[in-house]
């Protein structure tokens, strides 16, 4: 009798040739369920540690979690994305090798996150930080096993086994979810206990990955320290691009937490949080858009990929346009209905929702061209594009928070976002007319 993986698994096996003529591809479905799951716990999470605790524990909350976008980001610019990428031209014991070389980067990886969020909370707690303190020190351990079952998704995806990775993350979340509730409901939720649901959640992946896919890694030094510097050719770009993009959504709440408190950082939030709904679609295609891509233009050189970039294209901006129409619609009354906290004046609630629903549409606008320039192995082009935006945002978010506050920041990310979609576009445009 088969289980509930194998079944998925046999619907879901790519071919050499994906096809995109006629009908979505079953893994942009999958995708789309995986991380609708995701990020459906994500939301229960953080609705649970807002209304059960004080507006200053669940910005401490946020913190937390951006604080391990940190992890997130390097090992995803270092290990995941490279490994998405360099995958597909690969196949027996080079595959074996390679993933072998992926999990002991991760190994290393974790261990210098823990270091990391180790140190800052050793000298917040010296140097008097207060809240601050209480961010990093909490979320140490936690990271590791956190992290790690984004790995375990992260290579699910790259080799196109989304079903088996909905299955595990449809585990994963109900284990976190029950964790939060019953800690809600016993009176001992905290940001620091609800960090030790998700790590414990976490946990039950790690082990199911290493139990099932131990037989699939090959261990060679020589690899693994070549196999490091094959990911670096485009890792280092990746690196630059993500951290620029990091930047520019960290900038938002830890400006805020600087000029007004750790208060405007959940005002933020709250309304930052729904716009997580449509980007749970966003960031699903995404998943699926590397690995596709990078097959494509290995099968079909750049006609194959112009292609894909088109069709993503359409789904994508056409997706976000309704997904905007209806944050500025419904946003307000979503933040309410989830979260019981939103901004106290009415107006400046509804500019905010206007000026996100700008920003996701800016952002999601060139996201095809941002993977076809990695597919062609212009990843570097996206690290220029990254800059020009970060530059304006910074420069409008300086200028405008002190006297605009939430909004301010808001509007600059969306300023930021128009430069990199203007400068992504000229780049790809440009590239694809070359031979």
């Amino acid at each position: 009798m088969t289980s509930a993986v194998e079944e998925i698994e046999a619907e879901i096996t790519p071919l050499p040739a994906p096809r995109w003529h006629g009908r979505v591809n079953l893994k942009f479905i999958y995708a789309l369920l995986d991380q609708g799951i995701v990020s459906f716990g994500n939301m229960v999470v953080s609705a649970s540690v807002a209304r059960y605790c004080a507006s200053g524990d669940f910005g401490i909350f946020i913190l937390a979690l951006r604080s391990l976008d940190v992890i997130n980001q390097v090992c995803g610019v270092c290990i995941w994305g490279p490994y998405t990428f360099n995958l597909q031209s690969m196949d027996g014991e080079r595959r074996r090798l390679y993933l072998g070389s992926a999990l002991a980067h991760q190994a290393i990886a974790s261990g210098l996150g823990l270091t990391w969020l180790a140190l800052l909370g050793l000298l917040t707690s010296r140097g008097g930080g207060g809240e601050y303190a209480r961010v990093f020190l909490p979320l140490a351990l936690p990271s590791v096993a956190i992290v790690f079952r984004e790995f375990t998704r992260r290579i699910y995806f790259a080799e196109l086994r989304f079903g088996k990775a909905l299955v595990l993350d449809g585990a994963t979340v109900g284990l976190q979810i029950a964790g939060i509730l019953w800690m809600k409901y016993g009176g001992t939720l905290s940001p620091e206990r609800a960090l030790w649901a998700l790590s414990l959640s976490a946990s039950v992946v790690c082990v199911y990955w290493f139990a099932t896919e131990w037989r699939h890694l090959t261990f060679r030094k020589q690899e693994i320290g070549d196999d490091f510097r094959m990911n670096m050719q485009l890792g280092k770009w990746f690196f630059g691009s993500n951290m620029l993009y990091l930047g520019s959504t960290q900038l938002s709440p830890w400006l805020l937490s600087a000029t007004s408190g750790a208060g405007s950082v959940a005002a933020f939030a709250v309304c930052d949080q729904v716009v997580n709904i449509p980007r749970v679609a966003l960031t699903s295609m995404q998943n699926a858009m590397a690995p596709s891509m990078a097959r494509a233009y290995a099968d079909g050189g750049k006609p194959a990929l112009r292609k894909v970039v088109q069709r993503m294209d359409v789904l994508i901006v056409g997706g976000c346009v309704a997904a905007a129409v209806g944050i500025v619609e419904f946003g307000p009354w979503i933040s309410h209905a989830i979260f019981h906290k939103t901004p106290s004046n009415a107006h400046e609630t509804s500019t905010i929702f206007v000026l996100l629903a700008l920003n996701l549409l800016a952002y999601a606008a060139s996201l095809a061209q941002s993977y076809g320039l990695s597919s062609i192995n212009r990843a570097d082009l996206n690290f220029y594009a990254g800059m020009f935006g970060m530059a304006a945002q910074l420069a409008v978010a300086f200028a405008l928070v002190g006297s605009r506050g939430v909004p301010g920041v808001v509007f600059a990310a969306v300023v930021g976002n128009a430069v990199v979609l203007a400068a992504r576009i000229f780049y790809y445009l440009r590239e694809m007319r070359r031979p």
